[in-house]
């Protein structure tokens, strides 16, 4: 299953056969979580081809994505 938890810790859960889509201010495609039925989850991200077929069939445009290395020991702001 996939759940959305908002800032005050309540978590939101979702249906069985879903996709999450994180999306740019202009509402291109950046990074989309799916889930299938039988609860399978992938996380699909530019330049993979299943990424792009998802974009396609669901008639959306790809957004720019800059991918940054981890850093370790320094803390980020979330």
């Amino acid at each position: 299953m996939i759940q959305i938890r908002k800032r005050s810790g309540e978590t939101v859960a979702t249906d069985d056969s879903v996709a999450v889509e994180f999306v740019d201010s202009q509402g291109k495609l950046a990074v989309a979580i799916t889930q299938s039925p039988g609860g399978t989850v992938q996380i699909l991200t530019p330049g993979d081809p299943i990424f792009n077929a998802y974009a396609r069939i669901n008639s959306m445009r790809v957004s720019r994505v800059s991918v940054h290395e981890p850093f370790a020991g320094k803390e980020a702001a979330l």
